[in-house]
């Protein structure tokens, strides 16, 4: 009951000046809803008053705090949701005189209500959290009728402050649906208030003043938000206030800097970071404002010339970006404003907007190009290398723009990469535009040039000489990286005339070098001990150090040898040939050769003041003489300098010398043995032998694979150990095993063997000599060599020669962990290698330890058990490459097994199921051979080994011994029978079932009662999986498993429970759980009833496909191998049945979720492939259904991505597998349905889906390579598809406008996406398709003996009537104006396109050029004709 009596009282009440209007009594809200609540209760037009009443309230007490403010109270927004909501019912009903939209617009007219929502808006942040969900939710749904009646009387100022407000509102609250939904119809309200506004400008100054900065918050920080499409609207907006028509052209007239750049100076130097991240999305927001309305702006008078609006169009850009500019120049040159300004300059390039007439846009990039240089070389002392790559950012982009821009500075830019010892992506970026600017214009001779001079400009460092060396030698130019790329592209670029000019470059340059370090060098060498002929040659030079031009020298050597080594010498003619390489020949001897003697003599005596700098040119000069030797495409004549060798030879017994130099001796002394050249090679092989065991430790060494970082000290001869270990045996294997001594031989295996390959030795950054010797181990070319396979085989049999069963004397534990490392190697060994005397003495050893270590306790010693799991493993890979297991006698097998039946104790949780796992592949192995013995030998072993398991096995902390009866029992079901098994067997295993099912039972029960908790997963896994190895041993035992009744059945419980939500504790028990109850449901199917078979069934789908939506990859696919089992031995009728119910689920798709269709797929295409025997009419009837279920629904083609390749995959494996199952109904389908999948859509996916098009191809390959006979009835349809396929590899060629990209893309299909075009890869099979129409097969069909005779055929012959259309398609992708095919896809597609050229004759060809083809068309069918004349065989040779 309402307090109000009548409906004045009432309406009094709502009016009274005092709320409640009655001391102690309702508050006027309360009053309000009761009134409205009550339905007996009579006013006239009630929800008119209400609403009249709140929405004045709202407005009057607006200003009010935010406890007593209405605006925040739920009550009254409420109150109008229920009035408005009430307004669905009709107007009789309602009893109401007016409509409900009119008397409501009455008042909104009259009310200020843009005021409310921006109270509301202001004031939400200080609603209690736990509040803020249901006001932002009940106001949502008032403003979703209020919003649009008021907003047509809103003035556009306002609603500007609402938008203004929201954008503060959303910084903080935008994780509230409620808000989300409010922003969305504001920003809409104020976009489209702003289109039809006549006072732009208005709006654009009180934005720039009012509520700039809070958008520019809200665009810069990464804040959570319900929809993007709402962020994205308010940054539309905002853009839309900004650069508007009319503000744009207010912009151009006056030619001063836009009042938005203007406001952005003002902004507080706080607020930097924000204008920092958010300038570049203006920028490009800018630029594309002028360009949609660049007909409005540029280009109006009559006068104009042709180009002259986009001239102005780019010249107003670029001065926006010079602003810009200013602007991020007037903060510090942080990482947050190189990144603003690497933004603008890819917006600059991408948008093409600059020309060289644009002076301000010129200063602007050379300014930022001094900036640049300045700031790479200021953190890169500073050691912080992300600015200087930000800054190489920057300069790419430039280049990008304009290289002329850049040219100018090339030299310093160069300078600074140099002295950059962090090489990073943008540094080789910036060569990579280097390189491909010099490889355009055929002037690799500057580049080069270029090169040279700043490695031999004296560049002042601030380091020693030693770090400079370091700095120099890992800058960009020297890496390897940028060093492939300049010497492919010498070869591919370099001009003939180039040659001989780069040649003498490389020599004067190097020579130039050489004579200052000499000159430097003699200098400092005391005047007594410089002869009077050696003054007279030393030359005069500037002033510096020996150590500086040394650093020098072994850069430009090592460049010199990557161009020297990289010359086109096959492009050259042949005087040009000679010519050079008589140039080399010469440069070889007289310099090469003679700098290195001069090097050594300095060395010897140690004459020089800077020895450090001797040894380094030394190095390098040696490292350039072995490239020059070693270059392919020089072929120069081995020189062999006895006197220079000796010197080289004598020089290693100097043990102080720089390790980077020591590598380079043995290099060329190993390099002169390979050539013929003996010598001396066991004195050489010793010292090789002996550097590397005297300095190699195996544990932490790392080397870069980088000569220079082989430095003087500890640590650097390790590593030159590591280098040369590595350079002898992946680059001179050979001489060493043909020069080197059994003994030496041996060392060397010794110190290779001394790496402990553990399990956790990660690859890392470098070279670690673990992978070094693995790599090696898995080489053939390694295990090819006798000697060395010899040796190692002999120190193999010596090292673990103390685990021989015939040792009187028992090892220690430790000899035996000491051992067993080498087993652990063995495991990366190919067995096929050792020979069977040795192969047979690691097995009796093994076992030999297994055993002795098996007897310790595991508690004593963690390294036992990691121990035993190498032996098991190596054991058990052992048996499997021999096929038999060591012990001859069935006794010794089965004492072996009982021993590996032990439970261990004690074992940590890491290694628990890896020793599990390599126990019980062991045991399967044991197993097989004692059951096979069973039947001629006796079953005694076998009993023994039985006698072990005992009552309880899963029920007491399931271990070894539970799991090794479930691999028994999966052993028995698998290979053997129960007819063929000793009677003494199957008794024990009768008593093992029921002891093992009694046990078990109650524990199953109170599972199924009580259910699975998540504390109890763990161990109901291993409950289950015993329940379930005991239904598969009762199903062995007992011939008719359905007459058993003594079993009940858990399975639906089971599942049923774990089908609810997902419990805590996911992961890999739950996993293996669910798994197992499948497994349960699977086998009590063979225990039901016929009548209660169906209903089985029905569950048994259902459960499979939720399974599947919880399941791991892993537990998915034993789900799948549990099924397929089931079905190769499922009854016809359940058969039947269950393709039927598939069937029939995938036609009524409509009621299942996406995923479940899925699932659905995935299993009609494992009952396709699982299918039981005799069931080929049955196979046939639901592949056809499925097929034309597939193509019949657009699902199926346009759902998502992961159905549409498990809809393919299913028919791809169908094609393939079940060939002979295919009929004429079938291919009819496939065909419809490829064609779905090829036809052109306007929609795409957002990354191309290449598995679609390689699956389309497996099954087209499939039809033509196997069904000839269906594939021939329906040539059409295949050259339409082909057609469509080679359509389908052209991509939209670059910088194409969104319209024009559209008009492409709409003819593509749907899993084409126009960022991501078909590539080589796919190009390549589909001209393999188009080969196999030559390929000759026999067709696979289910046929009498008549036809096995058959001849094989292709289809070449039938389809040249259709290869004319399909070269069509080709041609018509060549020559579209908006696309393109790139030169790697067309060589692809190549060998494809030539067999269908093969096929067809003259005729056609000369109609297709007269009758189909343009003037462009016939230009690529000739070209292509062509290609295709070079390659044909003509029946010579």
């Amino acid at each position: 009951m309402t307090p109000a009596h009548s409906s004045q009282d009432f309406v009094r009440a709502l009016k009274s000046v005092s709320d409640p209007p009655v001391i102690g009594g309702l508050l006027k809200i309360e009053i309000a809803q009761q009134a409205w609540d009550d339905t007996s209760f009579y006013v006239p037009s009630k929800a008119e008053v209400i609403a009249d009443w709140i929405l004045t309230k709202l407005v009057k007490d607006k200003g009010k705090d935010s406890s007593s403010n209405p605006v925040l109270d739920t009550r009254y927004w409420r109150l109008i949701s229920t009035l408005t909501a009430s307004q669905d019912v009709p107007q009789k009903q309602r009893n109401e005189s007016r409509p409900f939209r009119n008397w409501l617009t009455t008042i909104l007219h009259r009310l200020p209500f843009g005021n409310v929502v921006v109270v509301f808006l202001k004031l939400f942040n200080d609603v209690p959290s736990a509040e803020k969900q249901e006001l932002s939710n009940v106001v949502s749904s008032c403003l979703a009728t209020i919003w649009p009646l008021s907003v047509q009387r809103m003035n556009h100022e306002l609603l500007q402050e609402c938008f203004g407000v929201l954008i503060s509102t959303l910084s903080s609250s935008a994780d509230y649906e409620g808000i989300v939904k409010i922003g969305r119809l504001i920003s809409n309200s104020y976009r489209n208030a702003l289109h039809n506004s006549s006072n732009k400008k208005k709006l654009h100054l009180s934005f720039l003043h009012s509520h700039l900065r809070p958008w520019l918050y809200f665009i810069a920080e990464d804040i959570p938000i319900l929809e993007t499409a709402l962020k994205s609207s308010i940054l539309d907006a905002g853009i839309d206030t900004l650069f508007n028509l009319d503000v744009l052209r207010q912009d151009q007239d006056s030619r001063a800097e836009n009042a938005f750049l203007v406001q952005l100076r003002s902004l507080k130097s706080g607020d930097g970071d924000v204008i920092l991240k958010t300038i570049p999305q203006i920028f490009m927001h800018y630029v594309h404002s002028l360009k949609r309305h660049r007909g409005a702006i540029f280009g109006q008078g009559s006068q104009q010339a042709p180009g002259a609006a986009l001239e102005e169009f780019h010249d107003a850009a670029m001065q926006f970006f010079v602003w810009c500019e200013g602007i991020i120049q007037s903060y510090e040159q942080i990482r947050l404003a190189w990144e603003a300004r690497s933004s603008l300059l890819k917006i600059v390039h991408q948008e093409n907007i600059f020309h060289r007439k644009q002076v301000d846009a010129q200063v602007a990039f050379n300014e930022i190009v001094e900036v640049a240089l300045a700031v790479s070389k200021e953190n890169r002392e500073d050691g912080q290398s992300e600015i200087s790559s930000l800054a190489f950012q920057c300069l790419s982009a430039i280049a990008h723009i304009d290289y002329d821009l850049v040219l100018a500075n090339i030299p310093r830019i160069l300078n600074c990469l140099i002295q950059c010892p962090e090489p990073s992506e943008p540094h080789f970026a910036f060569l990579d535009i280097l390189l491909d600017y010099h490889t355009k214009t055929r002037t690799m001779n500057v580049f080069l040039e270029s090169i040279f001079a700043s490695l031999s400009a004296n560049v002042a460092f601030s380091t020693t000489v030693q770090e400079r060396y370091q700095t120099t030698l890992s800058s960009p130019i020297m890496h390897t990286l940028f060093l492939s790329r300049l010497s492919k592209s010498m070869q591919n670029f370099s001009t003939p005339t180039q040659c001989l000019s780069v040649v003498n470059l490389v020599f004067d340059n190097l020579k130039n070098v050489w004579e200052q370090y000499n000159g430097v060098s003699r200098q400092l060498i005391p005047k007594q001990v410089v002869s009077s002929q050696e003054k007279r040659q030393t030359p005069a030079v500037g002033e510096g150090e020996p150590g500086e031009f040394a650093v020098i020298y072994s850069s430009v050597a090592r460049l010199a040898s990557v161009i020297l080594s990289s010359l086109p010498i096959q492009s050259l003619p042949p005087t040009t040939v000679e010519e050079v390489r008589g140039s080399l020949f010469e440069f070889r001897t007289a310099f090469v050769h003679h700098t290195i003697s001069k090097c050594l003599k300095t060395v010897k005596k140690k004459s020089s003041v800077d020895l450090w700098a001797t040894e380094v040119v030394l190095a390098a000069t040696m490292r350039l003489l072995y490239a020059i030797n070693i270059s392919k495409s020089l072929s120069l004549a081995p020189h062999h300098d006895t006197k220079l060798l000796g010197k080289i030879s004598d020089t290693l017994d100097n043990d102080d010398l720089l390790p980077e130099l020591i590598l380079e001796l043995f290099r060329t002394l190993l390099y002169d043995l390979s050539l013929g050249n003996v010598g001396d090679a066991e004195h050489l092989m010793g010292r090789l032998l002996t550097y590397i065991e005297s300095n190699y430790t195996s544990k932490n060494v790392q080397w870069s694979g980088h000569v220079h970082h082989l430095t003087k000290g500890e640590s650097g001869r390790a590593k030159c150990a590591l280098a040369v270990m590595q350079m002898a045996l992946e680059r001179w294997l050979p001489v060493i095993d043909q020069l080197s001594t059994q003994e030496q031989l041996t060392s060397l295996l010794k110190v290779v063997l001394a790496v402990d390959v553990t399990p956790a030795a990660a690859p890392e950054k470098g070279l670690q000599s673990e992978q070094l010797w693995l790599q090696n181990l898995r080489s053939a070319q390694f295990w090819e060599f006798r000697n060395i396979r010899t040796a190692f085989l002999d120190f193999l049999d010596e090292i673990t020669a103390p685990l021989d069963p015939s040792n009187p004397k028992q090892p220690k534990v430790s000899l035996i962990l000491e051992v067993v490392k080498i087993y652990r190697l063995l495991l990366f060994l190919p067995p096929e290698y050792f020979s069977w005397q040795t192969f047979s003495n690691l097995i009796k050893r093994g076992l030999a330890a297994d055993l002795a270590l098996g007897r310790l306790p595991i508690s004593q010693n963690q390294a036992v058990p990691e121990a035993l799991i190498v032996l098991r493993v190596f054991l058990k890979r052992a048996y499997v490459h021999s096929g038999s297991v060591s012990q001859e006698s069935d006794e010794e097998s089965s004492e072996f097994l009982s021993h590996l039946l032990k439970e261990p104790h004690s074992l940590s949780h890491s290694i628990k199921e890896d020793f599990f796992r390599a126990t019980l592949d062991l045991t399967e192995i044991y197993f097989t051979k004692l059951l096979k013995a069973s039947s001629k030998s006796g079953s005694t072993p076998m009993l023994t080994v039985l006698s072990f398991y005992s009552p309880g096995l899963f029920a007491n902390s399931p271990g070894i011994r539970a799991r090794s009866f479930m691999e028994l029992v999966d052993l028995l079901t698998r290979e053997f029978t129960e007819q063929r098994m000793s009677r003494d067997i199957i008794d024990v295993l009768r008593t093992l079932h029921k002891d093992e099912s009694t046990s078990l039972l109650p524990h199953i029960t109170s599972i199924t009662e009580h259910g699975i908790s998540s504390g109890d997963i763990a161990q109901s896994s291993d409950l289950v999986s015993g329940w379930y190895s005991l239904l598969c041993l009762n199903k062995w035992l007992c011939p008719n498993p359905r007459s058993d009744t003594s079993i009940p059945y858990v399975g639906e419980k089971l599942a049923t429970g774990l089908i609810s939500p997902q419990k805590s504790g996911e992961g890999n028990e739950l996993n293996d759980l669910r798994v197992f109850v499948f497994a349960i449901v699977l086998q009590e199917l063979e225990t039901r009833t016929e009548d209660e078979r169906p209903r089985h069934l029905d569950f048994l789908v259902a459960n499979y496909i939720s399974f599947l939506d919880t399941l791991q990859p892993k537990g998915q696919t034993q789900l799948a191998l549990y099924l397929g089992r089931s079905c190769k031995v499922m009854s016809l009728s359940d058969f039947v049945y269950l393709s039927s119910l598939v069937s029939d689920s995938l036609a009524d798709y409509e009621h299942l979720s996406t995923s479940q269709v899925v699932h659905l797929v995935h299993l009609a295409a494992l009952l396709l492939r699982e299918h039981p025997s005799h069931t080929l009419k049955h196979v046939q009837k639901f592949a056809t259904c499925c097929i034309n279920v597939f193509s019949g629904n657009d699902i199926f083609i346009h759902g998502p991505p992961q159905l549409r390749l498990q809809v393919l995959e299913l028919v791809a494996q169908h094609c393939s597998n079940q060939q002979a199952a295919l009929r004429s109904l079938d291919t009819a389908g496939i065909w419809l349905l490829i064609s779905k999948f090829l036809t052109p859509s306007k929609i795409h996916d957002e990354c191309t889906e290449v598995a679609i098009l390689h699956k389309i191809i497996a099954i087209l390959t499939s039809l033509i390579r196997l069904r000839r006979d269906l594939v021939a009835s329906a040539l059409p349809h295949l050259g339409m598809i082909f057609r469509k396929l080679l359509l389908s590899t052209r991509g939209c060629r670059p910088h194409l406008g969104a319209k024009q990209t559209a008009l492409v893309m709409n003819t593509q299909p749907r899993w084409i996406s126009a960022s991501r075009p078909l590539g080589p890869d796919e190009a390549k099979a589909l001209g393999r398709l188009l080969e196999s129409l030559n390929t000759k097969t026999t067709v696979r069909i289910l046929s009498s003996s008549a036809n096995d005779n058959q001849k094989a055929e292709s289809l070449a012959k039938p389809f040249s009537k259709h290869a004319a259309y399909v070269l069509q398609a080709y041609i018509e992708a060549m020559n579209d104006t908006l696309c393109i095919l790139p030169l790697e896809v067309r060589k692809e597609l190549e060998p494809g396109l030539f067999a269908l050229c093969g096929m067809m004759s003259d005729h056609s060809r000369d109609a297709m050029m007269v009758s189909v083809l343009d003037a462009g068309g016939k230009t690529t069918m000739k070209a292509l004709w062509k290609e295709y004349e070079k390659q044909r065989y003509v029946g010579k040779g």
